[in-house]
């Protein structure tokens, strides 16, 4: 090698080593942290065990022109209409039973998907999903929970329930927390 090389593989090893991490001591068993603990999981807002939610602090009302939801009728066109052209039987009607059968009528499909489910494994199969849920001020549902059931089926039980979690109404206009029971009809057939 002539001298210019040499001089570089040396600058080169050289450097190696200068760069290189130097090793660690040993640690006991005592001195080596536990890695963090990962942050807690935000509340499931569906599980089966869990318990149902409790009462909310506001309740639906009876009356035709009242409710305990803010009447947002971007959210809710046909709520417009029910508000402005009410129907004799709407005169009479729960407003806030309407709201929540709005609701109810635009996540239709998710239910039918459940039930779906089930007569593809048990044709003729139908019946009664009662589940409770919590919404909250913001209208979001964030407690849901089966709580009387004659289908029997603990996996359509849990499709209703985790399609809950989905719902959103309008905001609440007092109050913190408003809990409903909402029976779901699913027929059967020959």
């Amino acid at each position: 090698m002539t001298g210019n090389r040499r001089l570089a593989v040396l600058v080169l090893v050289l450097a190696g080593t200068a760069c290189a991490r130097p090793a660690a001591p040993p640690r006991s068993p005592a001195s080596v942290a536990a890695p963090p603990a990962p942050p807690e999981p935000p509340p499931a807002c569906y599980a089966r065990d869990a318990p149902p939610p409790r009462d909310g602090d506001v309740a639906v009302t009876q009356d035709p022109t009242r409710s305990v939801f803010v009447l947002d009728r971007e959210m809710l066109p046909e709520l417009a209409r029910r508000l402005d052209h009410p129907s004799e039987a709407q005169r009479r009607s729960s407003l806030d039973n309407s709201i929540v059968e709005m609701v109810a009528r635009r996540h239709a499909g998710e239910v039918r998907d459940c039930h779906a489910a089930l007569l593809a494994k048990t044709p003729g199969k139908g019946g009664t999903v009662t589940a409770r849920f919590l919404i909250s001020a913001d209208g979001q549902v964030r407690q849901a929970h089966v709580v009387a059931s004659t289908v029997e089926d603990a996996g359509t039980e849990d499709c209703i329930g985790q399609s809950l979690c989905g719902w959103r109404f309008p905001a609440l206009a007092e109050g913190h927390a408003l809990v409903l029971d909402y029976p779901f009809l699913l027929p059967g057939g020959p």
